[in-house]
């Protein structure tokens, strides 16, 4: 199954970008003339290829902002964005791990501060953020528990400091697993300290129910720096119990680089006591490489897991991601 799906990605790569005319720089845009004689660099190719997607998530989104309402499907701009990354992660001990991954959102036009789409490949941890967010690290380049996923999200209600939004979709596997969610999140600020608290209900038709509860403390320290303590708690049917917490420290080195940093730990419970399973501290960098849509990210860590009789190992995890459209 998994060879299928990267087969059909690829194939659908070459019709995109192989046969499309309007990322052809050699040709004219009327098409009539002889190719250019010109140098053509690798950047120019990459802008064109931005435009070209750009441009196609903006009509993609109007299109079907046109079949709720009765606008017409010419708009140039639109919020909505097509996300794309290739991950590699190495750890001690073990072989390369690497995928491609993608998230298309379209927030239409008219009606996107309650209605929004989104396609895109994820896994059941992230899904459900049944690991802190650093060691999503291990997580998203699990290619064994990675499947695409269509789903419609409501905003059924939007405050200064509340939200409360709903969705429903499906994680298009062998069978299928049907799923729906609700979420309400809550923002206040004391002083210096941002608090940020949720709350996600969730069933899946092949999963059962669930529920997670996050909790967040985001002190700034300045423009450049700022210090994260985050904490979630995740229920699982019939009886599996996650948690965990730790620290996270940023730091902008400049408006194209920024570096970070985290401790923590995961815990875990299923039919006994809760358990610790992996501490782990890490350091990341990511770097604007090609104006403001193409970014690399770099970040090594040590993990000490129980089920390696908490020998430290080394991982090292590179992503390479690129955003078309809007919510950069």
């Amino acid at each position: 199954m998994e060879k299928i799906k990267c087969l059909t990605l690829f194939l659908f790569s070459l019709s995109v970008f192989a046969k499309s005319p309007e990322l052809d720089l050699t040709v004219n845009k009327n098409h009539e003339s002889p190719p250019l004689n010109v140098d053509l660099s690798y950047t120019d190719y990459l802008d064109k290829g931005y435009n070209f997607l750009t441009k196609k998530v903006y009509l993609l989104s109007n299109t079907v902002d046109a079949i709720f309402t009765e606008r017409s499907i010419d708009e140039s701009k639109n919020k909505s964005y097509f996300r794309l990354w290739y991950e590699v992660s190495k750890t001690e001990g073990g072989g390369f791990i690497s995928r491609p991954d993608f998230r298309l959102r379209l927030y239409l036009k008219e009606t996107r501060k309650r209605l929004k789409f989104t396609f895109d490949n994820t896994s059941r941890a992230q899904d459900t953020q049944s690991q802190l967010s650093q060691t999503q690290a291990a997580v998203n380049t699990r290619n064994e528990d990675k499947d695409l996923a269509a789903s419609i999200g409501v905003n059924l209600k939007e405050s200064k400091r509340f939200k409360l939004s709903t969705s429903g979709g499906v994680r298009l596997g062998v069978p299928p697993n049907v799923f729906v969610r609700s979420n309400l999140r809550y923002n206040e600020k004391f002083g210096k300290i941002d608090v940020s608290a949720s709350n996600s209900l969730f069933y899946y038709s092949l999963d059962g129910f669930g529920n997670t509860t996050n909790l967040n403390f985001l002190y700034k320290i300045n423009d450049h720096m700022r210090i994260i303590y985050e904490t979630y708690g995740t229920w699982l049917e019939p009886n599996r119990y996650n948690a965990g917490s730790g620290f996270q420290y940023f730091y902008s080195l400049s408006d194209s680089l920024s570096v970070s940093s985290q401790i923590g730990m995961n815990a875990d419970k299923e039919f006994g006591r809760f358990m610790n399973v992996d501490y782990f501290v890490s350091v990341g960098a990511r770097r604007l490489v090609y104006k403001d849509w193409l970014f690399v990210e770099v970040t090594p860590s040590i993990l000490w897991e129980r089920e390696n009789n908490w020998k430290a190992a080394g991982n090292i995890y590179v992503r390479l991601e690129a955003f078309m459209g809007g919510n950069k």
